[in-house]
């Protein structure tokens, strides 16, 4: 019984230092950083796609997979011969709305290929390997979330990919002061007035959040590199 104590005691004190470390980290700009990083295309060659590549797992509608869409229609507008592959696990409603999306945005329905194979990165890399062997030679420029491109880069080059690119599907910055009057808004005054600190109102809530989507990648990319995927 001790024993166990002893663990649980010394569990807490790591979890609550490892919360610590975060909440002041969180204050730093290093959580967007390391964010970036992964979304740093490393072994990138620049070219003509042949194949634009919509790496997706989400549902219809949501914030990852409309931000890939967008990214999507922005290159398939720019590289207007390439094929674009839509390559989700679902093949009911999900491609569908998928589909439509690119329809109304100019996208000709004959250039859309749907690939609804694999539940995750590697299996959609190996199925798209093994159904379509002649793509490893073509030119590929794939569209993911930010976070995901390293492992995504490394599991098609890992398949035997020759000529990969990678767009990651960054969101466009606003630039905007977004302060306001705290006392014209009917702000109380008995608590902070935080009209101009958009550090504690937005930065640190979102370089909190992306900690724990970097952890998560971190992790994801030990688990492939282990099983060889990468």
């Amino acid at each position: 019984m001790q024993r166990c104590k002893n663990i649980f005691k010394w569990l807490l004190i790591i979890l609550g230092c490892q919360q610590m470390a975060m909440v002041l980290l969180a204050f730093t700009s290093l959580p967007y950083f390391a964010y970036t990083q992964l979304a740093t295309n490393l072994l990138a060659k620049k070219f003509y796609p042949h194949y634009i590549i919509f790496m997706g797992g989400s549902g219809m509608p949501s914030g990852d997979n409309l931000m890939r869409l967008y990214e999507t229609t922005t290159q398939a507008k720019r590289f207007i011969n390439a094929t674009v592959v839509l390559v989700h696990p679902d093949s009911g409603k999900v491609m569908e709305a998928m589909v439509d999306v690119l329809l109304n945005n100019q996208i000709n329905e004959n250039r859309i290929l749907k690939f609804a194979m694999g539940t995750n990165t590697v299996t959609q890399v190996q199925s798209l390997s093994a159904t379509h062997p002649e793509w490893l030679q073509q030119n590929v420029l794939f569209i993911t979330s930010p976070e995901c491109v390293k492992r995504t880069l490394y599991t098609f080059n890992k398949a035997g990919f020759k000529n990969i690119d990678a767009m990651p599907a960054f969101e466009n910055a606003m630039y905007s002061t977004l302060t306001y009057e705290h006392k014209a808004a009917g702000g109380s005054t008995w608590l902070p007035d935080v009209s101009g600190r958009l550090d504690v109102r937005y930065n640190f809530w979102n370089y909190y959040k992306l900690q724990i989507t970097c952890l998560r990648e971190y992790v994801a990319l030990l688990y492939y590199k282990l099983n060889g995927w990468i």
